[in-house]
């Protein structure tokens, strides 16, 4: 009988043929002897199933069947996990080597940490590499700048639960397509879970042209908005106020780069290259400097004829 955890990695998927075998092999090719693999398929209209059946032995339930996006899936995955660690991974990202033993270690042998995250490698369609993403865990007084993404970087392929977190607090907000992860680990925050940040590189996340995101980079940060918003009734007057500030002025923002983004190629792809990284609106300077450019744009001198 194994000594090590049971860690059961839920892979939720929707038309990803593409990466979702790398994404299966980087779980299996880990070795790890106590592993349960679950792929729930949202009904994919590509090869995903036949990818999925040649895994057949190896996976320990899999279906695929018509939901209502990605947490539901996983929620889905989660009603059948039997491990005592939790693992998801998105069908494009990938478990780089060692990544369950350096979850097992950190949760259950050396260590008793009920929730980790570790830094990201970024990579592109072709599994180049575009450089690192690094986690950070959000200071436990100050919840609110979580909310308004001030602190806090916390990439949920690269994050692992001891199950009992979602035993008590429940699954993923199935009603959320986006900021399902952001509002659990909201929830966490509000009640004091902190994660605990390995400074490993456990996953690696993929950047690409044909992911939901990078394809709804704006409804992605509206419902980020809305959500922190919901959470933020929960905090005193002052720093609500101030979380209503950063929420409207990103709103504002977000509805611009609506309105340009279907003017050119090249305005789409800079608003997506900015909105894809939100942190980057974190600053009121920023946000305040951007309104101002897109709004007043700046007058440049005309050149005088010679």
């Amino acid at each position: 009988m194994s000594s090590s955890p049971r860690i059961s990695v839920i892979i939720p998927s929707l038309n990803q043929c593409r990466y979702l075998e790398r994404a299966i092999c980087s779980v299996l090719d880990q070795g790890y002897d106590n592993l349960e693999l679950i792929v729930i398929d949202g009904d994919s209209q590509d090869d995903s199933t036949d990818i999925i059946a040649r895994y057949d032995n190896d996976i320990t339930y899999w279906h695929s069947e018509m939901d209502n996006g990605p947490a539901d899936a996983i929620n889905s995955g989660l009603a059948r996990a039997t491990g005592d660690i939790i693992g998801i991974l998105h069908a494009d990202d990938l478990y780089l080597p060692g990544a369950l033993d350096a979850a097992a270690d950190a949760m259950h042998r050396r260590g008793k940490a009920e929730w980790i995250v570790s830094h990201v490698l970024r990579i592109d369609a072709d599994d180049q590499h575009l450089g690192q993403q690094s986690a950070s865990a959000p200071d436990a007084e100050h919840w609110h700048l979580f909310l308004s993404q001030e602190q806090g970087v916390l990439p949920l392929s690269a994050s692992f639960y001891q199950r009992r977190l979602f035993d008590r607090f429940g699954g993923f907000d199935a009603t959320l397509h986006y900021a399902y992860d952001f509002d659990f680990h909201a929830r966490l925050l509000y009640k004091g879970h902190q994660p605990q940040v390995l400074e490993l590189i456990l996953a690696a996340q993929r950047e690409h042209g044909e992911s939901r995101c990078a394809r709804s980079v704006v409804a992605m940060g509206v419902e980020q908005v809305d959500t922190a918003l919901k959470h933020g009734e929960n905090l005193e007057m002052r720093h609500r106020f101030a979380l209503w500030q950063s929420c409207d002025e990103k709103r504002r923002i977000y509805t611009i780069a609506a309105a340009e983004m279907p003017r050119s190629d090249h305005r789409k792809y800079l608003w997506q290259k900015l909105l894809r990284h939100p942190w980057w609106l974190a600053s009121s300077r920023y946000r305040e400097s951007l309104l101002r450019g897109v709004l007043e744009p700046i007058q440049l001198p005309q050149r005088k004829a010679a």
